[in-house]
């Protein structure tokens, strides 16, 4: 859900630069012309384009992640982290299962990753623990970006 904020966003900024380049535009001899309905149209077409290929390809390849494996709790919501996650999702006949990140950055926290969310900081591992019946705590080393 969140992501298709973020395209109705992104579609809802990029329709009003399209009407301004057409404003200040509209004396060109290209841009004579242009119909006005152009805009939202664009919009509709991006927003709902956009969005359904991605609810697409998520529904074609949720079949995979069907299988239950070990929940797992994931400490670090980096770089490292979202990798491990991403190759958990991907070949799922590891057997892990991802529960949710643990992040010292308060500001990930109740965040998606991969559809996996930041649930909070190291000293609540126990509680997580305790509450999700969790089997496996993986912890990523970090990535160094040089």
């Amino acid at each position: 859900m969140s992501e298709a904020i973020a395209i109705l966003k992104a579609s809802a900024m990029s329709s009003p630069m399209i009407a301004l380049i057409a404003l200040v535009c509209r004396d060109n001899e290209i841009m004579l012309g242009f119909p006005r309905a152009a805009i939202f149209i664009d919009f509709f077409l991006t927003f709902f384009l956009i969005t359904g290929i991605r609810v697409f390809f998520r529904i074609y390849y949720s079949g995979s992640n069907t299988k239950q494996g070990i929940e797992t709790l994931i400490v670090g919501a980096g770089a490292a982290g979202e990798q491990l996650v991403r190759n958990m999702i991907r070949a799922n006949q590891h057997g892990y299962t991802p529960i949710g990140f643990i992040a010292d950055n308060p500001r990930k926290k109740n965040t998606l990753i991969h559809g996996v969310s930041v649930l909070g900081a190291k000293n609540d591992i126990p509680r997580f623990v305790r509450d999700l019946r969790i089997k496996l705590i993986e912890k990523k080393p970090r990535v160094h970006n040089n």
